[in-house]
């Protein structure tokens, strides 16, 4: 390339001695030189070429050759001025363009690779997760089998070990089965059957899972839901999903006692669930970020929380897989999180939003530990 750039200059200086040695006024052929110099060497080449070019116009009006015999001081002054600045912004314009385009090319090229990257990254994960599903069901099954005395009396002495490991093998497979559900949602080929499904049935149904934990960490759900149905057409078991995890999200990111509200409504056309608890709130700067994959919070007050940071990344696609969404519809530092589910209605008459009495005259019912008190008016 060095050897190139040389000939160019040299042919640039030469043909543009030429020119103007000439007075038919031919001296702009050489903006073509200029502009492959520039296209071939960027700012390095455009500026040495419009050096040579400038440096001979500026010889040929001192002697008074080419186009500026017989001129006027004056009019050599404009005729050299003309040139130079057409030359320096034909190299400007090119060398502009030329930057633009190398900055997109490498630009193309990276978000490519960063493409394959992910790609190659989600394959992974979705092969790893589904060949590690078997094993861990095999250790869990044999796992059962050897606590409830299959294969003959356990001692005492070995019960506690047995539920330390039963509990970290469901503890692994949840974690495969949110990596196996994240690469599935990136690659779009998430299963799904639509059910017409009361959303206020599995509203119900997630504070009723939730009531065991809520009842070890003296939390306290209170769940409002229509009087009339709220039609959907849904996946149950997913729908189920994002539900359970703002729930754990809402009994595990908070440093006082819990409590949750767990609320239905529809509006324009749309089924919405709010999920609000007293937690620790979320900056407005990670608002977004939360839904990221494997994003953890940076409090250390929450460091020994459990989780793979895929939550609500999962939630979020579910959702917008549903045609709805899942967002963060306010938050406040230290007072807490409203979470908003948002779900296309079936077609049918909306819902007419009025609070469930738990039948002592307050608008709401509770899941503060077993049983769960839900009555529908």
């Amino acid at each position: 390339r060095g050897l190139e750039l040389a000939g160019l200059l040299a042919v640039t200086g030469l043909v543009t001695y030429l020119l103007f040695q000439s007075r038919l006024g031919l001296q702009y052929v050489v903006l073509p030189l200029i502009m492959i110099t520039a296209w071939r060497f960027g700012l390095r080449g455009a500026s040495m070429a419009a050096l040579i070019a400038s440096g001979v116009a500026i010889s040929s009006a001192i002697q008074g050759s080419g186009p500026y015999f017989g001129e006027s001081v004056l009019e050599k002054m404009v005729t050299l001025q003309v040139f130079n600045v057409s030359v320096a912004l034909t190299s400007f314009l090119l060398v502009c363009f030329v930057g633009t385009r190398d900055r997109q090319e490498e630009m193309s090229r990276l978000y490519a690779s960063a493409q394959l990257g992910n790609e190659e990254k989600t394959h992974f994960l979705h092969m790893a997760a589904h060949e590690l599903r078997t094993p861990i069901t095999v250790v869990m099954g044999y796992l059962s089998m050897l606590s409830d005395g299959t294969f003959g009396a356990v001692p005492d002495m070995w019960r506690k070990p047995f539920e330390t490991l039963m509990g970290k093998t469901r503890e692994l497979n949840i974690i495969v089965t949110d990596l196996l559900e994240a690469s599935r949602i990136e690659a779009k080929a998430l299963p799904r059957s639509h059910d017409h499904l009361d959303l206020r049935a599995v509203v119900e149904d997630a504070g009723n899972r939730a009531r065991a934990r809520a009842y070890l960490l003296g939390a306290e759900i209170a769940v409002r839901v229509p009087s009339d149905p709220v039609p959907i057409d849904a996946d149950e078991k997913q729908l189920g999903r994002i539900l359970d995890n703002l729930i754990n999200n809402g009994l595990s990111y908070t440093t006082r006692q819990p409590r949750l509200s767990i609320s239905v409504s529809s509006e324009g056309g749309m089924a919405l669930v709010r999920v609000a608890d007293n937690g620790a709130g979320i900056a407005e700067s990670e608002r977004e970020r939360v839904f990221e994959r494997f994003h953890r919070t940076s409090d250390p007050a929450f460091r020994n929380v459990a989780g793979t940071g895929l939550g609500l990344f999962i939630g979020r696609g579910l959702a917008e897989g549903h045609g709805g969404s899942l967002t963060i519809e306010r938050s406040t530092p230290d007072q807490g999180t409203v979470f908003k589910l948002a779900l296309p209605l079936s077609p049918a008459e909306p819902a007419r939003v009025a609070e469930v009495s738990s039948g002592s005259g307050k608008l709401s019912s509770r899941v503060e530990g077993p049983p769960v008190e839900a009555s529908v008016a």
